[in-house]
């Protein structure tokens, strides 16, 4: 069922998504936006200050169904580790990420993950023309969201130039 995510202290916005699963740290969704899902995000639980299920989430979730809209989630999704953000981006290494730190505008560092340290993690950085940059590195504390597979990123790696 399509949830809102409700993140006082991070963002004004809410986030909408089907919940995949959840540790004791993070939570993963398929996200949903405008009757489609976008790709997937994980959040840290510790910054959900409400979640809901309502009545135009339901009604949201049957017109998706109606018009095929709704996804399967695959199963290497489903069995992502969440126990950290190591663990997770261990996992979908070989994705373009994007790697959120909400806490400061403009916080975002998107590319493929190139290597994961025991606070940081170092991430391949591209910019909007697709041109490849120094990489970013962010420690894992400042991580607030990320995303992969979303139509943005899934669509940029496809004509990045690969080195």
């Amino acid at each position: 069922m399509i949830t809102t995510f409700i993140r006082k202290k991070i963002e004004d916005n809410k986030l909408y998504g089907f919940v995949i699963k959840e540790s004791d740290e993070l939570l993963l969704m398929a996200k949903h936006y405008d009757f489609q899902f976008d790709g997937y995000k994980v959040v840290r639980k510790k910054d959900i200050t409400h979640r809901v299920i309502s009545d135009s989430n339901r009604y949201c979730a049957k017109l998706m169904r109606r018009e095929k809209a709704w996804v399967k989630v695959p199963t290497w999704v489903r069995g992502l580790n969440l126990d950290s953000w190591p663990s997770l981006l261990r996992c979908i290494k070989t994705k373009v990420v994007i790697l959120h730190n909400e806490k400061i505008d403009g916080g975002f560092y998107i590319g493929p993950v190139l290597s994961l340290g025991s606070k940081k993690v170092e991430v391949g950085w591209f910019d909007g023309e697709g041109n490849w940059g120094s990489p970013d590195t962010i420690q894992y504390s400042k991580i607030t969201a990320c995303d992969f597979l979303d139509r943005y990123s899934t669509i940029h790696s496809k004509y990045l130039k690969w080195c």
